[in-house]
């Protein structure tokens, strides 16, 4: 099992806190996406582009798999969470953290992406995103931290629910 995995829209802050919560508890930080991009030789975005959202997610639930035997920290994208299987794996979690933020905090960080799934509004985009995905983090969530505060507070409050 993870020993930790961070659930949440793009640019909640799932790689950055990961990396740092990882550090700070002295395992390994996995990101999916550089485990997709790994595993089939672009970038997670750019395969989502060439092969579709049904094909990502096939690849994205086979490296979670992978991945999720490993004592890490774990940020998958933020996507992970819409397919079943992926969800069964992540229910069986122990310490599951959804970073929240509002969609204009997450637009404010992410600024012109490059991200398949929010070309064209991307406030529009995030916003649909938002109300598809949040009962899926909910149901996850072991704890729900505020994404949007500080780096060292949001990594502080993580790695305590790990902790204790």
């Amino acid at each position: 099992m993870a020993r930790l995995v961070l659930v949440g829209l793009p640019g909640v802050g799932k790689s950055t806190i990961g990396e740092r919560v990882a550090r700070e508890l002295g395992v390994a930080f996995v990101d999916l996406d550089e485990e997709i991009a790994r595993a089939v030789g672009v970038s997670a975005g750019e395969y989502l582009r060439l092969h579709g959202e049904a094909e990502f997610r096939r690849v994205e639930y086979e490296q979670l798999r992978s991945v999720m035997a490993s004592d890490v920290v774990l940020a998958p994208g933020g996507g992970v969470v819409t397919t079943p299987a992926a969800r069964a794996l992540l229910r069986d979690e122990r310490v599951v953290v959804w970073l929240q933020a509002p969609v204009e905090a997450l637009l404010a960080r992410l600024g012109s992406t490059d991200r398949p799934l929010l070309e064209g509004d991307a406030n529009d985009r995030l916003q649909r995103l938002d109300r598809e995905r949040s009962g899926f983090y909910a149901e996850l969530a072991t704890d729900t931290i505020d994404g949007s505060r500080g780096i060292d507070d949001v990594v502080r409050d993580v790695v305590a629910c790990v902790t204790t």
